[in-house]
């Protein structure tokens, strides 16, 4: 069921070709309804707004409007069945948990943090200032 009483629009292509749904004057002329519109001479906004306003319409079958063909896609693989676990820790290589981290402790201040959760020194004031003394860490 559809939830509008109107139907569906063509999306707006200031490239396409527009038929006069609604009288009204443009330049001194009064355009009739069924007639083409010319666009010749008129901007995209003026266009757009007229659109928008339901007073000219896309002509149904412009080949201008048509769809471009959808890109192919790319072949997928075919599933080789339901992976195991020691499938996947195969494929991946261990990583070593991390042993300290930068934590915001508040105010513009930074902590290096432990595994264990413990705090390692005072604080630094950056978080670059932070991160060189995790370096030094690591490194004994």
């Amino acid at each position: 069921m559809p939830l509008s009483r109107y139907f569906a629009r063509q999306p707006f292509s200031p490239l396409a070709a527009f038929v006069v749904t609604r009288p009204f004057d443009l330049n001194g002329d009064t355009m009739v309804p069924g007639t083409p519109m010319p666009t010749n001479g008129l901007d995209e906004r003026l266009l757009r707004n007229l659109y928008d306003q339901r007073k000219i319409d896309i002509v149904a079958n412009d080949p201008a409007q048509a769809p471009a063909p959808p890109p192919a896609a790319p072949e997928a693989p075919a599933p080789r069945g339901r992976a195991r676990k020691t499938d996947k820790a195969a494929t991946e290589a261990p990583t070593a948990p991390a042993r300290y981290r930068v934590k915001q402790a508040g105010f513009g201040g930074f902590k290096v943090i432990d595994a264990a959760g413990v705090p390692q020194g005072e604080g630094w004031p950056t978080e670059a200032d932070a991160l060189k003394e995790i370096e030094r860490l690591n490194a004994l």
